[in-house]
């Protein structure tokens, strides 16, 4: 009877050992497998440094089409796109960071620093005045900003003329450079684009406008100015160009 008993103790102790082995070599094959979701962190690429008012690119390879792109950024910018672009300014200038998904997998984030330069006009008139080809000069004795009609405007007037320069929205427009609109004063194409326009003075006054060409938005001690530099204006059968700054007062 004792033998059987040590028999079958040894056979439960045999049995036992068995599958921990078993378990054992289980769990180190368990350890060997490679990961699935190592995925590589994302490489950015950018037109840093980028002028203010032009748009900053932010770019990453194509991974898949499973893969979303999760973008953060200074000023509360958030994007999915592969590609997004963001409209260069003081307060976009900063850290952007990048996260890629691929199914259940989380890339690690990467970032990148983005710097913004102050755009600088090609040309330095005398503030408050503006240099005609076929018309007096003006000088402004008044320039104020204004909205009006939820459109942001610089409103500028002296005894030779008016200048009126108006912006997409009612926002008060970051420093930078704006596109003059070609469809001027029937729409506006996006954000960063302005309508101006001059007022002869004299006996007979006209309208002209401008369609093409650049102005370039600064501000000096907190009040906005704008700067134009050899800008093509139109009306009444006749074309002139125009150089000018206003600064507004209040």
């Amino acid at each position: 009877m004792s033998n059987k008993k040590n028999f079958f103790l040894m056979l439960f102790v045999f049995i036992n050992a068995f599958f921990l082995i078993q378990c054992s070599s289980d769990s180190s094959s368990d350890d060997s497998e490679p990961d699935p979701c190592n995925m590589e962190m994302p490489v950015i690429t950018t037109n840093s440094p980028v002028t203010s008012g032009s748009n900053i690119q932010l770019e990453t390879p194509f991974l898949s089409t499973m893969a979303e792109y999760y973008w953060t950024g200074p000023n509360g910018f958030t994007s999915n796109q592969q590609n997004p672009t963001v409209m260069a300014s003081t307060a976009s200038a900063g850290v952007y960071s990048l996260v890629i998904t691929e199914g259940a997998c989380t890339s690690p984030t990467a970032t990148t620093t983005v710097s913004v330069t102050a755009a600088v006009a090609p040309c330095s008139p005398t503030n408050n005045t503006a240099t005609l080809s076929s018309f007096p000069n003006m000088t402004f004795n008044s320039v104020l900003k204004s909205t009006l009609l939820d459109q942001y405007e610089i409103n500028a007037n002296g005894s030779n003329g008016d200048l009126t320069i108006t912006f997409a929205n009612a926002n008060q427009p970051t420093a930078g450079v704006y596109e003059i609109c070609p469809d001027c004063p029937t729409s506006f194409l996006n954000a960063n684009q302005v309508c101006i326009s001059i007022v002869t003075g004299g006996t007979f006054s006209y309208l002209y406008r401008a369609h093409t060409g650049n102005v370039y938005i600064s501000y000096v001690s907190g009040k906005i100015s704008a700067t134009f530099c050899s800008i093509a204006f139109s009306g009444n059968s006749t074309t002139f160009t125009a150089s000018g700054k206003v600064t507004t007062s209040n």
